[in-house]
């Protein structure tokens, strides 16, 4: 089940830290030391087109990197006029080299080119230190 939460104008696509219990409250999914962890900084902007096929594949490519050696969470936000941020946390480059490598993956970037971003960024940096706030 894919929820969506509402927050300061952004509308999560997917919280896939816990690729396997989605209904997992979003402190759970972003607790945790990311220090030493690769972060992978993915902003996009989407266009109108396919939704459902967008969604089938977003959902499969969470699914997909939460299995890979290396995985330690993902975060991701869009607001209603398509722009959207993904951060992917991997344990060291190599995981994160793999996982851009990896052939499924390659194949649904190339479907985002094709049909449903008209433009993305990815940003590719190391976390020298974290930590988390939440209320109660």
């Amino acid at each position: 089940m894919q929820r969506t939460f509402k927050r300061r104008g952004f509308v999560s696509l997917r919280h896939t830290g816990l690729a396997r219990r989605p209904e997992a409250p979003i402190h759970r999914l972003m607790t945790g030391e990311r220090a030493g962890q690769i972060a992978v900084i993915f902003v996009s902007r989407r266009n109108a087109e396919d939704d459902a096929g967008y969604a089938g594949a977003a959902a499969a490519m969470g699914a997909l990197a939460a299995e890979q050696p290396g995985y330690c969470g993902i975060v991701s936000v869009r607001d209603a006029e398509g722009l959207g941020i993904t951060v992917s946390y991997w344990a060291d480059e190599a995981s994160a080299k793999a996982w851009r490598d990896n052939p499924d993956h390659a194949r649904i970037r190339a479907a985002g080119r094709e049909r449903w971003y008209d433009s993305y960024e990815v940003v590719v940096a190391e976390a020298t230190r974290s930590y988390d706030w939440r209320r109660g």
